[in-house]
């Protein structure tokens, strides 16, 4: 009988082992975060942040009060206060914040020229509300916040002043032409950082 052929056993199945990526070198510019949507829950005065990956948001700060913000000894300043006969006239139609409030009106050029829409007075002596007639908001003694409060407002660092010539007037004209850099500075980066992304 002839003999079957020979045949060479196959090797056993193994598994090649697992390869090593190369080491990376690290970037000399690291990729900037995501970018965050930023939201304010004015009922809890928060500030949130949207993840743009994971949508999840998280609270990142409190809204601070607006006393925060304020200068001490602005109240010497008797040319700050609302004038008693401007509070009868149209005092009704001033915004009022207190201290403690966690929002005022924007600030325009027209602050304490114009009293409707121009930004909001300061009361700076707690009085019973409600408030029915325009006498009732005396007690309060309303002030303009000073040039250098709506300028903490705005974000503008302390180094940035008036000259002393500068007329309080003017002051507030040009403050009133400002946007608030702290928010500029946040928008800029949102906008930029996709192209960022892109580019790397």
């Amino acid at each position: 009988t002839t003999p079957p052929p020979l045949t060479t056993p196959s090797p056993p199945h193994t598994t090649p082992p697992p390869t090593t990526p190369p080491p990376t070198t690290p970037s000399q510019h690291p990729a900037p975060p995501p970018p965050h949507i930023m939201s304010y829950v004015a009922s809890s005065h928060e500030f949130f942040a949207q993840h743009a990956t994971t949508g999840e948001w998280e609270c990142t700060r409190p809204c601070a009060p607006l006393r925060d913000y304020l200068v001490e000894g602005a109240e010497q300043c008797q040319e700050c206060y609302v004038p008693e006969a401007l509070v009868l006239k149209k005092g009704l139609l001033f915004d009022i914040v207190r201290p403690d409030s966690h929002h005022c009106c924007c600030f325009t050029k027209a602050y304490a020229r114009y009293v409707e829409g121009t930004g909001s007075v300061l009361a700076t002596v707690a009085a019973a509300l409600p408030v029915h007639h325009a006498a009732d908001l005396i007690p309060m003694q309303l002030r303009y916040f000073s040039p250098r409060e709506v300028a903490n407002l705005h974000g503008f660092p302390t180094w940035v002043t008036f000259p002393s010539t500068t007329p309080l007037r003017q002051q507030y004209q040009v403050l009133g032409n400002s946007l608030n850099v702290t928010v500029v500075a946040h928008l800029i980066r949102h906008l930029l950082r996709p192209a960022q992304l892109t580019n790397k």
